[in-house]
C-alpha cells in the first residue's frame, strides 16, 4: 500500500473512533448538579409521601374530589422529572389541607405499566402530561389537560404559578 492510502485509512479510523467515543460519552454522561438536586428533592418527597398501598388502604369517604394526575413513562428526561417534582411541591405547599381532607388527590401514573394503558385513550395522551380530573359520586365529570407545561417547565416560578392557578380554578369550577 502507498503511504497516502495508509494515512487516509488511519484518518478515517480516527474519525470513526472519535464519533463512537463521543456517542458513548453522551450516553454515560453523569447527571449535573441540577439533576442531582432534583433527584434528592424527589427522594425526600417520596419519603414524605405515602405509597399507593397506604393510600388505597385508607377509607374513601369522600366521593367528590379533584385528582391531579402526572402521566409518565419509563423513560424520564430532566424536564419530565421537573414536572413531577414541581407539581408535588405545589401540592405540598399550597394544597396540603385539601389533600388531608380528601378533596384533592395526587397520583403519579406510569402509562407503560400493565393496567395503566387505558389512560392514553381516556385522556388522549401523546406525551407526559398533567391532568386535572373532577370526580363526583365516584365518577369523573370533567378533566383538563394542562398543556402549557412543556413550554414553561424551564421557569420554575412560572410553572408553579400555572399549576397553582389551574388547580385553584378547577376547584372553583367544581
Amino acid at each position: 500500500m502507498k503511504p497516502k492510502n495508509i494515512i487516509t485509512i488511519v484518518l478515517i479510523l480516527f474519525v470513526l473512533a472519535s464519533i463512537v467515543f463521543l456517542a458513548a460519552k453522551e450516553l454515560k454522561q453523569k447527571p449535573d448538579a441540577a439533576d442531582k438536586g432534583l433527584e434528592q428533592t424527589q427522594n425526600q418527597l417520596q419519603a414524605q409521601t405515602p405509597n399507593q398501598t397506604q393510600l388505597q388502604s385508607q377509607p374513601k369517604a369522600i366521593t367528590d374530589k379533584t385528582v391531579v394526575y402526572y402521566f409518565r413513562t419509563n423513560i424520564r428526561c430532566v424536564k419530565c422529572k421537573k414536572f413531577e417534582s414541581y407539581t408535588q411541591q405545589v401540592i405540598d405547599d399550597q394544597f396540603s389541607g385539601q389533600v388531608k381532607t380528601g378533596e384533592l388527590e395526587w397520583k403519579v401514573v406510569n402509562v407503560e405499566e400493565k393496567g395503566n394503558e387505558h389512560f392514553i385513550d381516556d385522556y388522549k395522551l401523546v406525551t407526559k402530561s398533567i391532568i386535572l380530573s373532577n370526580v363526583k359520586d365516584g365518577k369523573e365529570t370533567e378533566y383538563k389537560n394542562l398543556d402549557r407545561i412543556w413550554a414553561i417547565v424551564d421557569d420554575e416560578t412560572t410553572f408553579k404559578d400555572y399549576i397553582t392557578n389551574q388547580i385553584t380554578e378547577f376547584f372553583v369550577s367544581d
